[in-house]
């Protein structure tokens, strides 16, 4: 009797398998993970196994921000094992620091999501994470370095609010694994981001989805004799694993529609070509009317408008 009640009163939590206990401090915002450490001497040091850091302002206490360096410090430094994701999405002065980078290129980072909201520059550190499969950017300032020759196992790049900052244009590296490509604020009016998309899908040989959020402005200047993006080129590019194209946010200018030709004249097992204009009427009409007369290599693709 005295046996059982015994078992009864066994602490259930402290035997939970470690795989079970990984799972439900990786469902925590960080901030509660860490307070698990209270429930008993088995779970002291659980949380520091966590492979998937995230700070942002669902995980990090309210009225903490002013003291997030520290908390971000001292996480990383009981950190124990790799580290798969790690995003930081907090408001905070100064931002990302070259010190954390430079920790988690030593944890095999897979996963990088920053967000900075006063145009903060990334540190140089970011280059030295080799492993990193997903780079998701928002805001962020970057300056490539001259040594620099991309991330060979990127997978996903998203880049959100800018693509250069006003330096010099540098050809990009082949990304011989990346498959999605997601760039907001674009404006194709801007000669420099043209040549970088330019020179971006001239090195993803097995890119797979493009999304592109427009922001060009129609102009009343008159438009430029070069094309920026000539289909009867399109011998220069091998897009022929790109399946899904979004383009939201046009507005019909010269090089939007041009960019749309050479995507459909080149892309030759495309399947979907996703179309969102920001004009109205019967110029939104003529615009449709004109991108159905371009020319497809895929027989399948497929142009969908959305309203």
């Amino acid at each position: 009797m005295m046996k059982h009640c015994k078992l009864a009163m066994e602490d259930r939590i402290s035997t939970l398998p470690s795989n079970i206990i990984e799972l439900i401090l990786m469902c925590l915002p960080i901030a509660e993970a860490v307070r698990t450490s209270i429930l008993s001497s088995r779970w002291l040091y659980q949380w520091c196994t966590i492979p998937n850091l995230i700070f942002d302002k669902h995980s990090v206490p309210s009225g903490a921000n002013y003291r997030l360096e520290s908390i971000v410090d001292q996480v990383l430094l009981l950190h124990i094992g790799p580290i798969h994701k790690f995003v930081f999405d907090v408001n905070s002065y100064g931002g990302i620091k070259d010190r954390w980078l430079i920790f988690l290129s030593r944890k095999k980072l897979k996963e990088l999501a920053l967000k900075c909201y006063r145009g903060d520059k990334i540190p140089t550190a970011l280059y030295s994470c080799h492993a990193i499969e997903s780079l998701d950017l928002y805001a962020c300032g970057f300056k490539l370095p001259c040594s620099f020759n991309g991330f060979s196992c990127l997978t996903s790049l998203l880049l959100k609010r800018f693509l250069t900052r006003g330096g010099v244009f540098k050809p990009f590296p082949t990304y011989s694994c990346l498959k999605k490509v997601l760039l907001s604020s674009f404006n194709f009016e801007d000669q420099e981001l043209v040549m970088t998309l330019g020179s971006l899908l001239q090195n993803t040989p097995v890119l797979r989805e493009l999304q592109l959020e427009a922001y060009s402005v129609e102009s009343t200047t008159p438009e430029p004799t070069s094309r920026c993006f000539d289909w009867k080129e399109s011998r220069n590019f091998n897009l022929n694993e790109l399946r899904m194209v979004r383009l939201t946010e046009l507005v019909g200018v010269r090089n939007e529609m041009e960019f749309i030709e050479f995507i459909l004249s080149t892309a030759s097992r495309l399947e979907s070509l996703i179309i969102q204009v920001d004009v109205i009427g019967h110029e939104k009409v003529e615009l449709f009317k004109e991108i159905m007369r371009f020319r497809r290599s895929s027989p399948i693709a497929e142009i969908i408008i959305l309203d």
